[in-house]
């Protein structure tokens, strides 16, 4: 447990170290779906923390504990605390398979290490 609390430490490590949770199989498709959701700036960041699932939708945002697809769909609706509509602040950027930014992101490490 002191790993997993001390793994934001880590975050943006130079050696491009970090640590992930063993999630099972539906809780791994919940976070893949997040990233996407990140990678095309709809939430702001997503996390877990003893096996379950965080996201915010702003920086100062409430966060909203995951347990299913349905809490996902209801981030992408959110209305903030002023009930208004969450503004896109970012550009469309065309989506990216979850295990092909994967896979390039994987070989950027490696490429750092030779």
């Amino acid at each position: 447990s002191k790993v997993y609390t001390n793994k934001k430490a880590l975050k943006g490590d130079a050696d491009g170290i970090f640590i992930t949770e063993n999630l099972t199989q539906y809780r791994t498709g919940l976070t893949q779906k997040l990233a996407d959701l990140k990678y095309n700036h709809k939430i702001f960041a997503y996390w877990t923390s003893d096996g379950r699932i965080f996201a915010k939708t702003t920086e100062k945002g409430t966060k909203k504990l995951i347990k299913n697809y349905d809490d996902i769909t209801a981030l992408e609706t959110t209305t903030d605390d002023d009930n208004q509509q969450q503004e896109q602040i970012y550009p469309q950027v065309p989506p990216i398979r979850t295990a092909m930014r994967t896979t390039i992101m994987a070989h950027i490490r490696l490429q750092k290490h030779k």
